[in-house]
């Protein structure tokens, strides 16, 4: 990942040393902070409006992405994840939502892999479809990733990541389980 090259102009405005903005910058991306900045640079770099931390879902919000094409990393979420909801008509809101608890899960837990959560998505999907659930009672995708703060936070697709892996799903998902739900 590249870092945005938006920094060096806004820390030499700034008069905040690069390599130290970086640093304080990297620490808060993943949540590692140092004891060694100093409370002046904190100061500055917290001035810029950068980076803040909201309270109501315990996690910074980056108003101005630390690497260049983060957005353009999370593409998938709209381009594969959101389209398997479309079969209950919940694949054209929650964009920003799902982008943005994506981007969160994926920084929480680094073993998880794009094709996972897509074929848990789908998993979900197809288990509703199959119950015959009608569309108001199947979650919301963003509600699928992510609902809720602190103790009641709920992450179902973590559930059913756990059964993509036990069940040792690959890219042939959905040949999978059309086969299996067919009567002969």
């Amino acid at each position: 990942m590249i870092i945005n090259n938006v920094f060096k102009g806004l820390f030499k405005d700034a008069t905040v040393d690069y390599n130290s903005g970086i640093t304080y910058l990297l620490s808060i991306y993943y949540n590692v902070i140092p004891v060694f900045i100093p409370p002046v640079l904190k100061a500055k770099i917290n001035s810029l409006n950068i980076v803040s931390y909201d309270r109501e879902s315990q996690s910074y919000v980056w108003r101005i992405s630390l690497f260049e094409n983060e957005q353009k990393e999370f593409n998938w979420v709209i381009a594969e994840y959101l389209p398997v909801f479309e079969v209950f008509d919940k694949h054209t809101r929650y964009k920003r939502e799902c982008v943005s608890r994506m981007k969160r899960l994926f920084k929480e837990d680094r073993s998880l892999r794009i094709h996972e959560v897509v074929n848990a998505a789908k998993l979900y999907v197809n288990e509703c479809r199959v119950e015959g659930r009608a569309a108001k009672y199947v979650m919301n995708p963003h509600y699928f990733i992510s609902k809720g703060i602190g103790d009641a936070r709920v992450q179902t697709i973590l559930t059913y990541v756990d059964i993509v892996r036990e069940l040792n799903v690959s890219e042939d998902f959905e040949q999978r389980t059309s086969n299996r739900n067919t009567m002969s």
